[in-house]
């Protein structure tokens, strides 16, 4: 792909002229994903120290993170392909309903004395698999509501709202799974109730539009999921970013489950060990204030090759340091540089892809992007108890460092241009 001077357009309908802060819908959307994506943190922040407190395990903690990574996995492209079929609203109301009844029916189970191991993973696979299914509704819903140009300052306040979760998320999972174990599960149903409430009164027509002509019947399933990764296949500087993205996923996720199950070990209170989440998050909201102009003004892919480079090195200190406060400022560092590779690539990646086929191709490349990370707590358990601490985070820093090594051999994505200069397909 070669950048031309092209200016991006795209017949949605929105007024790319209208600013983010006076979209309704797209505020509604954003209040939707912030009271789902609140109680999901502090609930997922807690589930670590869950599992490791009713297994006893540091192995099977980082088992329990694999099985729900990997349910959420297997449920992507079924629920992308969805996603391109069925009234997008009806899906997110849906979604948020069936998460509110998973949680209520968690908080239960442990009141009436059931919350073993077993019941442990079985919880955390319907609950990955419910999110894997769900997740493909959110950025067709959001590509629905925005211009493509207007994307990287989307996604650059998507890296601020989830920064700002992490605030608080970690001190309060961690406080919260102290006091007892229930409190995570119901803060998570509450925040899938609010969504629900905010994704009903989103007034857009969230219906997928086919592209089919009068008389004309939907494609079946099985030839949209072949067509969504033909589409894959033929973009192929997008497919080899997803795949040295999901490196380099594994190595992020890997390296903060290893930080944190480490601190659990050792005894540490849990809500000294959500500093460390709210270390990542103070990265992550000072870097997503700069990530929305600068993704919008600089290179796409200098920008986002630079940022993973960056974060690589913020992480090198931990292989000699082992001080919890150099730990944090080493994390604080890292998450600055999250919102500027997100800002830069995960808009183009997303501004480029049909609105017809949206769903299917975004589970799709959610299923490369994120087939790797079920490995991140698994090996972060197992790394931990066969070579310590410094040995599993030397892997994960390793790997974040090919990622970046091998993004400079894209050529169609090392030369990217900024937004504006982006030459994408037609809708």
């Amino acid at each position: 792909m070669t950048t031309t001077d092209t200016k991006v357009s795209d017949n949605t309908g929105v007024d790319g002229s209208k600013p983010l802060l006076r979209n309704s819908d797209y505020l509604r959307w954003f209040a939707s994903d912030v009271a789902a994506d609140t109680g999901d943190a502090i609930r997922a922040f807690a589930m670590p120290l869950i599992a490791l407190a009713v297994t006893g395990s540091l192995s099977l903690a980082g088992v329990v993170g694999a099985v729900s990574m990997a349910s959420s996995l297997l449920a992507t492209l079924p629920g992308g392909v969805v996603a391109d079929r069925v009234d997008r609203k009806r899906l997110m109301a849906l979604g948020h309903g069936l998460g509110a009844l998973i949680w209520i029916s968690a908080v239960i189970i442990y009141f009436t004395g059931y919350l073993s191991t077993s019941v442990l993973f079985i919880l955390a696979a319907v609950a990955g698999f419910r999110g894997g299914f769900f997740a493909g509704v959110s950025i067709p819903v959001l590509r629905m509501l925005v211009q493509p140009e207007q994307l990287p300052r989307a996604l650059a306040a998507n890296q601020a709202r989830d920064g700002t979760i992490r605030v608080v998320s970690g001190p309060l999972g961690g406080l919260l799974v102290a006091f007892s174990v229930w409190f995570p599960f119901a803060v998570q149903a509450v925040g899938h109730v609010a969504a629900w409430f905010f994704s009903v009164s989103i007034k857009a027509d969230l219906r997928p539009q086919s592209g089919l002509g009068e008389g004309e019947s939907l494609p079946r399933v099985t030839e949209q999921l072949r067509a969504g990764i033909a589409w894959l296949r033929e973009h192929l500087a997008l497919t080899l970013l997803l795949v040295i993205a999901a490196v380099v996923s594994l190595a992020s996720n890997g390296v903060l489950q290893t930080i944190i199950l480490a601190l659990g070990a050792l005894g540490e209170h849990g809500a000294r060990i959500g500093i460390v989440s709210t270390a990542l998050a103070v990265g992550m909201i000072a870097g997503s204030l700069i990530a929305g102009p600068l993704a919008s003004r600089a290179p796409t892919g200098k920008l986002a090759i630079g940022s993973i480079m960056a974060s690589a090195l913020t992480l090198m200190p931990l292989l000699v340091v082992r001080d919890f406060w150099v730990i944090l400022t080493c994390v604080g560092l890292f998450g600055l540089t999250v919102p500027l590779f997100n800002a830069a690539a995960s808009g183009w990646a997303i501004a480029q892809i049909p609105r017809t086929q949206i769903g299917s191709i975004t589970s799709a490349a959610a299923l490369i992007n994120g087939g790797l990370l079920p490995l991140g707590p698994l090996l972060a358990g197992i790394g931990l108890e066969m070579v310590g601490f410094g040995g599993t985070l030397a892997v994960f820093i390793a790997l974040e460092a090919i990622g970046a090594v091998c993004m400079l051999f894209i050529p169609q994505f090392r030369r990217l241009g900024k937004p504006s200069e982006w030459n994408l397909e037609p809708a």
